[in-house]
C-alpha cells in the first residue's frame, strides 16, 4: 500500500514541477535554462539529504561499473523527456502531447514487465492487465482531450507524433533504470543524485554545443518580450518536485514493476492535473472540469486497480 501511495505522490510531483517550471521559463524565456536549474536545485537537494542521513557522497562506481552500460542511462532519459517535451508541444499542442507521451509510457512500462527488460520483475500481460492497459488510455484521452485549433493535420506532424512517443517511452525506461541502480546502489538516494547529476550534465551539454552551433539566442524562445513579473523564491523549486519524482519510483519500481508505476504516476499526474486546472494554482489559466474527465479520471483508476490489485 505505501508503495502504490509512493507512486502516486511522484505523479503528483510532476504537474506541480511543469508548473513552477513552467513560470520560471516565463521569466528567462529558455526551457534549457529553466531545466538547468531544475537538475541542479535537485543535486544540490540531494546532496544536503546524503550528508545528513548518510555521512557522505559515497558511491560504489566499482560495483555500478560491473553493470551493463544501460545502469547509467536513467539521468539521460530524463534530459531526452524534457527536450522531447520542449520540441513537440508547441507543434502539437498540450493535448496531444500529454496523449501521446502517456501512450508511449504505458506501452514501454508494460513492456518492460512482459519481458524483463533492465532487470525489471516480470510480469506478463494477461486479458485483465491488458483491459487496464485499455481504460488507462482512455481515461488519458478524456481528461487530456482539447479541440484542436490548429489547421496543420496530425499527418503533417509525424516527426513530433514520433518525437512525443520516444519521451513518453524516454519515461517508462528511466523507472525501469533507476529501479535497477537502486538495487545496485542500495540507496534510493545515491541513486537519484546520479540520475539527476548525469541529467544536469547531459543539459548542460545540450546547451554548449546548441551554443556551438546555432548561436546563443538558438537556447531561448522566440518571444522576446521582457517577463511579465520578477523571479519568486518558488520558481526555483521544481527540482525539489524533480527529487520526489524519481527518488519515489526509484524506491518502488524494484517491488512493483516498471508498468505498475507508470500508471500510477499518470493517475497522480492527472488528478493533480484537473486540480490545477480548477484551482489556477500559481497563476495557470484555469479550466473547467467537465463530466468528460472525470469520467476519465474513473477510467483511469479502474484501469489501475485491474493492473495492480486484481
Amino acid at each position: 500500500m505505501i508503495s502504490i501511495l509512493l507512486g502516486l505522490v511522484a505523479g503528483i510531483a510532476t504537474p506541480t514541477q511543469t508548473s513552477i517550471n513552467g513560470r520560471l521559463r516565463e521569466n528567462d524565456r529558455s526551457a534549457y535554462l529553466t531545466t538547468l536549474v531544475s537538475f541542479g536545485g535537485a543535486v544540490i537537494i540531494l546532496i544536503m539529504i546524503a550528508l545528513l542521513t548518510q555521512g557522505g557522497l559515497f558511491i560504489p562506481f566499482g560495483r555500478i561499473a560491473e553493470e551493463p552500460l544501460w545502469i547509467w542511462s536513467g539521468g539521460l532519459c530524463g534530459t531526452i523527456i524534457i527536450l522531447m517535451n520542449t520540441v513537440c508541444l508547441p507543434h502539437l499542442g498540450s493535448a496531444n502531447t500529454v496523449v501521446l507521451v502517456s501512450t508511449g509510457q504505458i506501452i514501454t512500462g508494460l513492456l518492460i514487465d512482459q519481458f524483463g527488460f533492465f532487470d525489471s520483475p516480470e510480469v506478463r500481460m494477461d486479458l485483465l492487465r491488458t483491459i487496464g492497459a485499455v481504460l488507462v488510455i482512455a481515461g488519458v484521452l478524456l481528461v487530456s482531450y482539447e479541440k484542436d485549433t490548429s489547421r496543420t493535420p496530425l499527418t503533417g506532424k509525424i516527426i513530433y507524433i514520433i518525437g512525443a512517443l520516444i519521451g513518453g517511452a524516454a519515461c517508462g525506461i528511466q523507472v525501469a533504470v533507476n529501479g535497477a541502480l537502486s538495487v545496485v546502489t542500495g540507496s534510493s538516494v545515491q541513486t537519484t543524485l546520479i540520475s539527476m547529476s548525469i541529467g544536469l550534465i547531459s543539459t548542460a551539454l545540450l546547451i554548449l554545443l546548441m551554443v556551438l552551433i546555432r548561436g546563443r539566442n538558438s537556447i531561448f524562445d522566440d518571444d522576446t518580450r521582457a517577463a511579465d513579473q520578477g523571479y519568486k523564491w518558488w520558481m526555483f523549486t521544481g527540482g525539489a518536485f524533480g527529487v520526489i519524482v524519481v527518488l519515489s519510483n526509484a524506491i518502488i519500481a524494484p517491488v512493483l514493476g516498471a508498468g505498475l508505476v507508470t500508471i500510477l504516476n499518470l493517475v497522480g499526474m492527472m488528478g493533480t492535473g484537473l486540480l490545477i486546472d480548477a484551482t489556477g494554482f500559481l497563476g495557470i489559466e484555469r479550466k473547467p472540469v467537465t463530466a468528460a474527465k472525470m469520467i476519465g479520471m474513473i477510467a483511469m483508476t479502474a484501469g489501475t486497480i485491474l493492473i495492480s490489485l486484481i
